[in-house]
């Protein structure tokens, strides 16, 4: 699944040059079907997905152009001392047999300099612990927020502490991916 993907998103990025978070999404969508013949065969696999282009502001050069766009994978990212989300699309790429192309919105917004991009897996989100309670969004963002003033290097230290905590007791259920970037300018 990983290569066929990493071979799509290539062919659709570097091949056709699609920049547009959206439009990448919206094309992987329709090669990543044909290409497991989902509209013919019962194949439902998906992928769940988050793109962001970081573009350079040359009228502002304290300040990075941000576009976003998501496959059920939703953007948190701070703004000031503020702990802000972009809800995704609530389709994944592939899943079935379906009637028409799916639609996908690009969100762009700009960051200053020390600002910070989250994004994650639902792996984390979907982790039960002992009590089988999830990891869930409002203790995400709580945690975001706490060690947001913290160098990137501490946040690190904090997520994996809160990962550790949540696997007490109990196995990991699914994959656990975390990106985290802080914005820097020239």
């Amino acid at each position: 699944m990983s290569t066929i993907s990493i071979n799509l998103l290539d062919e659709i990025v570097n091949i056709k040059q699609t920049e547009d978070p959206a439009l990448i999404l919206a094309a992987f969508d329709q090669e990543f079907r044909a290409a497991l013949r989902q509209d013919q065969q019962r194949n439902e696999d998906r992928v769940e997905m988050a793109l962001c282009c970081i573009e350079d502001l040359p009228e502002n050069p304290n300040c990075k152009r941000i576009t976003y766009c998501g496959a059920r994978i939703p953007l948190r990212y701070s703004q000031g001392w503020e702990v802000r989300e972009i809800a995704p699309d609530p389709h994944p790429i592939g899943g079935g047999a379906q009637e028409g192309a799916k639609s996908f919105k690009s969100h762009t917004f700009d960051l200053k300099k020390y600002d910070h991009l989250y994004l994650f897996s639902d792996g984390l989100l979907n982790q039960p612990d002992a009590e089988q309670n999830p990891f869930g969004n409002e203790r995400l963002k709580e945690m975001l927020q706490h060690s947001l003033a913290q160098p990137i290097e501490k946040q690190k230290q904090i997520l994996e502490a809160e990962i550790e905590a949540i696997l007490q007791g109990t196995k990991q259920k699914d994959d656990i991916t975390a990106l985290v970037v802080r914005l820097a300018t020239h």
